[in-house]
């Protein structure tokens, strides 16, 4: 009888060791562990992910992507675009006609996204038919502060052209226009090249 008490006692304290509970007959099982295992690590998961996307979303703002190469002499189509922010794709072409070889030659999108990192254009000048493309690291171009902002793209030949367009803003009297015609009341700045 003393041999079963000293075991038990030791048992009991063996399983407090390892964190069973004897309230619960269920809770010395295998099954128990794994799933209390797996309820912790769905509770962490589950709060870096809230706490990853409330971050993401404090980041987004309203923005502009647009192009018109119809207009003011440019004589290109892009064949695909991609605008980032990281690893996030913000805005891209529709791939059917990245494949078809059509291309785009006007966009025109309202975004609520987080500041862009960086942006490729690959496009066909279409009276020499040549075939150019450019990666542009956006980082050090775009304001930190992208909110109510334009990003707009002119090819002239080989030259893609990025401008920046503050539609809030008018266009100061006696400083150059730059930038597409159609925002010439706004203030504008050329980012790239």
């Amino acid at each position: 009888m003393v041999w079963e008490t000293v075991d038990s006692v030791e048992r009991d304290r063996e399983k407090e060791l390892i964190g069973i509970n004897m309230t619960d007959p269920f809770a010395s099982t295998p099954i128990y562990r794994v799933a209390s295992s797996c309820l912790k690590i769905f509770i962490i998961g589950f709060a870096l992910m809230s706490n990853n996307t409330a971050m993401a979303s404090e980041d987004k703002v309203y923005q502009r992507f647009e192009f018109d190469l119809r207009r003011d002499g440019q004589h290109a189509v892009l064949l695909e675009y991609q605008y980032y922010a990281g690893t996030l794709l913000i805005t891209a072409g529709d791939p059917y006609y990245t494949k078809a070889g059509t291309g785009f030659v006007f966009e025109s999108a309202g975004l609520r996204a987080p500041r862009g990192t960086s942006l490729h254009a690959k496009w066909r000048d279409t009276a020499s038919n040549e075939v150019f493309e450019d990666t542009v690291d956006m980082n050090k171009l775009l304001p930190q502060n992208m909110e109510g902002q334009t990003i707009v793209l002119m090819i002239d030949g080989r030259q893609l052209k990025i401008f920046l367009i503050s539609q809030n803003v008018p266009h100061e009297a006696g400083t150059p226009v730059v930038g597409p015609s159609g925002y010439r009341q706004f203030a504008a700045r050329q980012l790239y090249p």
